[in-house]
């Protein structure tokens, strides 16, 4: 048994006491106790982190994860392509409106192949809207039945080819790095 001070009259009393003996204040022994730390049950929390948790965490985080969906290997048919005007109309829209979203600087058939100029914003894009991009672009200039048909993709910037887009590959978009 240790004494303590009580904290209303400030007198020494006991440990155990409920009561001040002096003043009859209530709340002498009710202070907040400190929960002692169990180390061994620490330590093996501790170590079911290390092993367990953490490596979860690498297989599910999308580092790890491909960037690109396997692909199926295309079809021996021939698609066709709607190139009446109302299609062919749509399709302009949308090349322009890439190109007023920074996305495409031009796209044009230099007579071999066409071209698309593609920005830096076009970089940052996911692969399937690349994708879906430059197969507006095809479709523009294609009508389907050609097996080599191809659009090849120049960086704005650099003038360099950077890319090209054909769909009958197994990986229709290939791109540089």
């Amino acid at each position: 048994m240790s004494l303590i001070t009580c904290p209303e009259c400030k007198k020494e009393i006991s440990n155990t006491a409920n009561v001040c003996p002096n003043c009859g204040y209530s709340n002498v022994n009710k202070k907040y106790k400190i929960p002692k730390i169990n180390f061994d049950f620490a330590i093996i929390c501790l170590l079911i982190a290390l092993f367990f948790i953490i490596p979860m965490c690498h297989i599910v985080s999308p580092s790890y994860q491909k960037s690109e969906p396997p692909r199926q290997a295309p079809s021996n048919r021939i698609a066709t392509i709607d190139k009446s005007k109302d299609k062919q109309a749509k399709r302009e829209y949308l090349l322009q409106e890439y190109m007023k979203k920074d996305i495409l600087q031009k796209v044009v058939n230099n007579g071999s192949y066409p071209e698309v100029w593609v920005k830096p914003m076009f970089y940052v894009l996911d692969f399937d809207i690349k994708q879906q991009i430059l197969g507006v672009a095809y479709a523009y200039f294609y009508d389907g039945s050609e097996s080599d048909a191809i659009v090849m993709i120049y960086d704005s910037m650099t003038g360099k080819e950077v890319g090209s887009y054909m769909p009958r590959r197994h990986h229709p978009l290939e791109m540089e790095q």
